[in-house]
């Protein structure tokens, strides 16, 4: 399949993709629920009003500045949206494609538009779920890697709730937190702006669909219904603030501050060509996180830091969704399994991606550092043990088809001194 509008072949979002997402055009003040082919932006209620999806919805689907009455609708609503778009821009449509005002109706140049936040995001929880990264991190705290299959996290997706409102969208700054640590040679707590400013690498999950009513779980038979689609997640973590707090009760002002994710949502459709199986899990989870076909996607995914000095970003890790241990629909089934309703527009994130490389593998600077132990030398000479102010991490994820490429764009975030 291919369109009449131009694209390039390393472009993340040809017609095979269809991502949505929202953004302000440069003539208005309004954000707008969009699609993308290329580098044309795609005013999906420009079409609506033009009556492209009346024969699919009787009701309006985008007329909202963000993406959560559509995501409200079953997914086979979300699948003939997806493929009507698709039959608008194929190559061989003539409709827009010789209609050189009806399609400047309908669509702008990226370079007339600004992302934003795709969703009135109304509930987080993020995941711990590779164990390539527990094991690195269990190595680094000097703990034994051998001791995780005997633990609950092996048996069940174990996370936590963290904070939707700061969630934000690639290109956002991040202003380095402050908080509360352990100052070791001090013997006593100390607070300020954290000095040990990490970043991690993973798959985030937007949820649709019609929610379970409260007090009923989601089967994992019935998990992907409620999945609307991925981005790349970037989880930033202040780790010595994270490492006073998390006893006895877990992660708070650590990893509360700022999560980044990338502006356009990939549909688990455009993805479905790159399905790929996960490791067997041994031991075997409990019957309610059993599933027929444990796999996720062939997602690669490739994490750059770009200082102040460096001319061009340096890649520092590489790795892939199916290094995960726990699949979405896991997490998703365990996530309502005491009767937890979801809501429409809440997002879960993965938990940290690292492959079993352990040296270009990794899915932060912890792991990359050996926990502050080991600076990183970049190409210009310049060495990082951490994040430092001006430093700029930039998370890419994509999948390779054979001639196209169906990618998610990037979660991109500059560091600015703390206030």
């Amino acid at each position: 399949m291919e369109s009449f509008l131009p694209v390039d072949p390393l472009s993340h979002f040809p017609i095979q993709n269809i991502p949505f997402g929202a953004g302000i055009f440069s003539d208005s003040t309004e954000p707008r629920c969009v699609s993308r082919i290329g580098d044309f932006i795609i005013d999906l209620k420009a079409l609506e009003e033009k009556g492209v999806f009346s024969d699919i919805s009787s009701k309006p689907l985008f007329s909202d500045p963000a993406l959560n009455t559509f995501m409200a609708e079953p997914k086979n609503i979300w699948r003939l949206v997806r493929e009507r778009i698709q039959s608008i821009f194929v190559s061989t449509n003539s409709t827009y494609k010789d209609d050189l005002a009806l399609l400047e109706e309908v669509t702008k140049r990226i370079s007339q538009f600004k992302s934003t936040i795709p969703v009135r995001i109304n509930g987080y929880t993020d995941f711990v779920s590779c164990k390539n990264h527990m094991i690195n991190m269990y190595t680094i705290l000097g703990k034994n890697p051998a001791d995780i299959v005997n633990e609950n996290w092996a048996r069940m997706p174990l996370g936590y709730h963290g904070k939707s409102s700061s969630i934000v969208v690639s290109g956002t700054p991040l202003i380095r937190p402050k908080g509360q640590s352990f100052n070791r040679e001090l013997s006593q707590p100390v607070y300020g702006p954290t000095q040990k400013l990490d970043h991690e690498v993973e798959l985030g999950v937007f949820l649709g669909g019609k929610p379970n009513k409260n007090g009923e779980p989601i089967s994992i038979s019935s998990a992907e219904e409620n999945i609307f689609g991925y981005v790349i997640l970037n989880d930033w973590s202040a780790r010595e603030i994270c490492l006073w707090e998390m006893n006895p009760f877990g992660l708070f002002t650590g990893k509360n501050f700022q999560t980044t994710i990338s502006p356009w949502i990939i549909t688990p459709f455009a993805l479905e060509p790159f399905k790929a199986p996960f490791e067997p899990q041994d031991p075997i989870p409990v019957e309610y996180l059993q599933e027929p076909n444990h796999a996720g996607y062939d997602i690669n995914f490739e994490t750059f830091i770009k200082t102040e000095s460096l001319s061009e970003p340096f890649k520092i890790s590489r790795s892939n969704m199916c290094d995960l241990y726990w699949s979405p629909s896991q997490q998703l089934a365990h996530l309502t399994v005491s009767g937890a309703n979801i809501e429409v527009g809440e997002i879960y994130g993965s938990g940290a991606i690292a492959s079993k490389d352990n040296i270009n593998g990794c899915a932060c600077f912890m792991e990359i550092n050996k926990g502050g132990r080991v600076p990183m030398t970049l190409p210009n000479g310049e060495s990082r043990v951490w994040i430092e102010d001006g430093d700029e991490i930039i998370i890419t994820a994509s999948c390779q088809g054979n001639g196209f490429v169906v990618g998610f764009g990037e979660a991109r975030g500059k560091v600015l001194p703390s206030i």
